[in-house]
């Protein structure tokens, strides 16, 4: 299953999340899986519908312009007092369901399809507050600066 993700993505991190994906909705769904030897299948199935739906949804996404880098690396130019102060202050004007997400993936280290178990929220709804929550980030911490 991760090879053929990993195929189709060209993305470690794309491919290990879409397996993950794949085995979550299996397992939510293991009631449709009557017979436990088409199990291999039914995965490599759901990670192939999950691996094209990734490329489906990359392709739709605005390329970010060349020189964007890292969404939230800051100036040098602060002591780390004073830019964790700004940064708790950013996070803290974000809405709950954005700033959860976030921290869960930035801080925590989770991947997106563990947020979107943990928070409840489907896969798509996750890559979006996240995407939006940083978009807000950098906004808030640009105007600061």
């Amino acid at each position: 299953m991760f090879r053929q993700a990993l195929a189709l993505l060209g993305d470690r991190a794309a491919a290990e999340d879409v397996v993950q994906e794949a085995f979550l909705r299996t397992w939510r769904r293991r009631e449709r899986v009557r017979d436990p030897a088409a199990l291999d299948g039914y995965l490599v199935q759901a990670a192939r519908h999950l691996a094209l739906d990734h490329l489906r949804w990359r392709e739709r996404r605005p390329a970010p312009p060349e020189d964007a880098g890292d969404p939230l690396v800051l100036p040098r130019t602060e002591d780390a007092a004073a830019l964790a102060e700004r940064l708790s202050r950013a996070l803290h004007l974000l809405p709950p369901e954005q700033r959860e997400v976030v921290l869960l993936h930035l801080i925590e280290g989770r991947t997106f399809p563990e947020v979107a178990a943990r928070t409840g929220a489907p896969l798509g709804t996750v890559h979006s507050r996240y995407r939006v929550a940083l978009a807000r980030l950098r906004e808030r911490l640009e105007d600061v600066t």
